[in-house]
């Protein structure tokens, strides 16, 4: 532990790496806080005990939270088969909801009488929020960011961005902050606002004061003074909403803070990288940018109380047989079957002429997505002419090794033939796939991971390439 921290923080971890324990000791080695955690077979969170109180939670059958109970506190939810928030049941108040066929909300509902009505741009971004207080608007530029909102008072904040969209200014009733951040990017951490230092997820100064942050599995929960006293607690529901407090919180570093998740005070509203997430709803103001899965509009599969979301984009996994591709939330948008080297080549032959694509971490830059020509390389070890072997459409992968045979980088692509020498060969996937990754402005990570791998590229009897439409129509 550094020595700047007064606490140190014990973690108990099962075998399937679940934090089970968290105990907050002092310099004297005294238990400040414990909290505890059960978890079901899919690792939703059953209880969480903190401060000697327990907080149960139940899901449906695809692990979508319906309930959450503690003393004196009950909240229950239920879907559609979009993922669309239908009611939300706090202490027997129930709010409804109401949705457009393209997800997008219009109304909540508490009883006879309309508390929330909604009114969107042709872009699906949230432009006003009309309340019994007056309307809320927001402005956005080109890129769906949020510049402006102004509040029934006509009181406003604005925010500014560099050119990889992440935050770094904002003007609110706090004043004018610019933030100085671990790097450029959305998830890179917040170092300093003008107002306060931070060492991410360990500590904020402002002035003479220090505030050490400590947190369960998602939260920042509690925080304490260089004297070891506890200066101010805070207890979310899973979507986000305070549900009690005490003390003074400082900073904008509560539900989410450990992942970066940013609370602005005036509006409510949860920065996560790109996009603003209203806790109020559990939905984000604008789609995802991918517009892709079953709801645009989503945050966190409504699994929201392990998930994480802090940047709404998305990675890419290929593991030897699939290219799968995930939110940052952990929720799985596509899956479609992949291989890597040549035929009745596997894992161990990564790094060799004709591997597969060695394990690593590899970025794709969206503004390279390319239509494929002929290859004159296409399958050499097979005596095969040249052929599309690219497909119709590939897009290079960057930050790769060179390997013997493979200089000249990697791609993802397609092709009529199953497999590639060091590329991913995604078949006739590749517009579907690719043409999505084309539409980002962002830049994917890919993982290749083969830790379940023991398989190789698929190959005829005389170890020749398969076609991926016979490959394909044994599998059915």
């Amino acid at each position: 532990m550094a020595r700047v921290v007064s606490y140190c923080v014990k973690l108990a971890v099962q075998f399937q790496s679940r934090v089970t324990q968290v105990l907050l000791k002092n310099s004297s080695n005294q238990t400040v806080r414990t909290q505890t955690w059960t978890y079901d077979a899919a690792s939703n969170v059953l209880t969480h005990t903190t401060g000697g109180v327990q907080t149960s939670y139940g899901y449906d059958d695809i692990d979508q939270l319906v309930s959450e109970s503690r003393n004196g506190y009950s909240a229950s939810y239920a879907y559609d088969a979009n993922g669309n928030r239908l009611t939300r049941t706090v202490n027997s108040v129930t709010e409804d909801y109401v949705y457009d066929d393209a997800d997008k909300l219009l109304e909540v509902n508490v009883g006879q009488q309309t508390v929330k009505e909604f009114t969107y741009d042709s872009a699906g971004r949230t432009t006003a929020v009309e309340t019994s207080a007056g309307t809320t608007s927001l402005t956005y530029d080109y890129e769906s960011r949020v510049t402006g909102i102004t509040y029934p008072s006509q009181s406003t904040n604005s925010f500014t961005y560099n050119g990889l969209d992440t935050r770094v200014g904002m003007t609110d009733s706090g004043g004018s902050k610019t933030f100085l951040r671990d790097g450029v990017s959305v998830t890179s951490p917040v170092l300093l606002d003008g107002s306060a230092d931070y060492t991410p997820a360990i500590s904020e100064r402002r002035s003479s004061t220090t505030t050490f942050y400590h947190a369960g599995i998602k939260n920042g929960d509690s925080q304490t003074s260089t004297g070891q006293s506890v200066t101010g607690s805070i207890q979310h529901d899973a979507f986000g909403n305070v549900a009690s407090s005490s003390g003074t919180w400082s900073g904008p570093f509560a539900y989410g803070g450990p992942y970066g998740y940013q609370s602005d005070p005036d509006s409510g509203l949860k920065l996560l990288g790109h996009r603003y997430y209203d806790p109020s709803t559990g939905r984000f103001l604008t789609r995802d940018p991918v517009k892709d899965g079953r709801n645009w509009y989503g945050y966190c599969g409504s699994a929201a109380l392990v998930r994480t979301d802090p940047t709404g984009t998305v990675t890419l996994v290929f593991n030897g047989t699939k290219l799968k591709w995930f939110r940052d939330d952990g929720t799985l948008v596509d899956s479609v079957p992949a291989f890597s080297g040549a035929p009745g080549k596997g894992r161990r032959d990564q790094g060799q002429r004709g591997g597969p694509i060695p394990e690593g971490t590899y970025s794709i830059d969206p503004n390279e997505d390319q239509y494929a020509t002929y290859n004159i390389f296409a399958y050499p070890w097979a005596g095969y002419p040249p052929s599309p072997a690219w497909g119709d459409r590939r897009i290079p992968l960057k930050g790769g090794p060179d390997v013997p045979g493979r200089t000249g980088g990697y791609f993802l692509h397609g092709g009529e033939f199953v497999g590639s020498i060091g590329c991913i060969d995604i078949g006739p996937n590749d517009i579907k796939i690719i043409d999505k990754l084309g539409k980002l402005t962002k830049k994917i990570k890919l993982v290749v991971d083969y830790m379940d791998w023991n398989g190789t590229v698929p190959s005829s009897d005389n170890n020749k390439p398969v076609k991926w439409k016979e490959y394909l129509q044994q599998r059915q």
